[in-house]
């Protein structure tokens, strides 16, 4: 399941995407698809072993409630060509 959900997270992360992350911060492209590339099953793989944890919903929870909304809707512009945080 866990490649699935990898799989899936690249289909939204889409090569050009990843130039538009790797624009916004300020690297290479190259660069930030091998280390988007690397992050993400990292990232994924962190999360499954917390959510396998007693209490590891919850943890999961808690720390999605603390996320500021509008940090999101921040990023979307970003990436769609508003102003990139330098």
């Amino acid at each position: 399941m866990s490649s699935n959900l990898i799989s899936l997270v690249f289909q939204y992360l889409t090569p050009d995407m990843m130039k538009r992350i790797a624009s916004a911060i300020g690297i290479d492209a190259a660069l930030a698809e091998r280390a988007i590339g690397a992050a993400v099953p990292a990232l994924l793989g962190g999360l499954s072993n917390v959510a396998a944890a007693p209490g590891g919903g919850a943890k999961i929870m808690s720390a999605l409630n603390q996320v500021d909304s509008g940090m999101l809707g921040g990023l979307g512009k970003m990436l769609s060509g508003g102003n990139p945080i330098r």
